[in-house]
């Protein structure tokens, strides 16, 4: 019984979010090119909600629910994992890799962090290249410096 209810909580959770971010992507589609490509046209989107409903929807999970939409869209989606396996689930890019990790946390009962730490394990989770500071160049780079008014070094 518990489970049912929990599933039957959680089907609710996903198609609001589902529906959440359809209304978002009509509303990007409206949205001038300028607006769009800051992003403030969520920030005020946001801002207003959390004016009227307090919680729940800052522009971080606004822009989840528009990223959940975009990638399930109208497609059947598998109550057994919940919202926050769904927002990892989707900012995986390749389609049959993200499919692959579904499958593999329901059938091995995944938690949300085991499925993060997989997710991270394969090298999907943020792939945003990584910025490396090269050593300085130049003669002062490899001597101390000395502060003469103290003494020391």
């Amino acid at each position: 019984m518990r489970l049912q209810s929990s599933l039957n909580g959680n089907s609710e959770v996903l198609e609001a979010n589902r529906e959440i971010g359809r209304i978002l992507q009509t509303v990007e589609r409206k949205t001038p090119e300028p607006e769009r490509l800051t992003g403030n046209w969520m920030r005020s989107i946001s801002k207003e909600l959390e004016k009227h409903l307090k919680r729940g929807f800052s522009e971080r999970n606004l822009f989840y629910a528009r990223k959940f939409y975009e990638i399930y869209g109208n497609s059947k989606i598998d109550v057994r994992l919940s919202w926050s396996h769904y927002r990892i689930l989707s900012s995986i890019a390749n389609a049959n890799l993200r499919e692959k990790l579904m499958k593999e946390a329901i059938e091995g009962n995944l938690n949300r962090d085991d499925l993060s730490y997989r997710v991270r394990d394969i090298g999907e989770l943020r792939k945003a290249p990584t910025l490396r500071w090269g050593r300085p160049e130049g003669v002062l780079w490899n001597y101390k410096i000395k502060d003469i008014s103290k003494g020391r070094c």
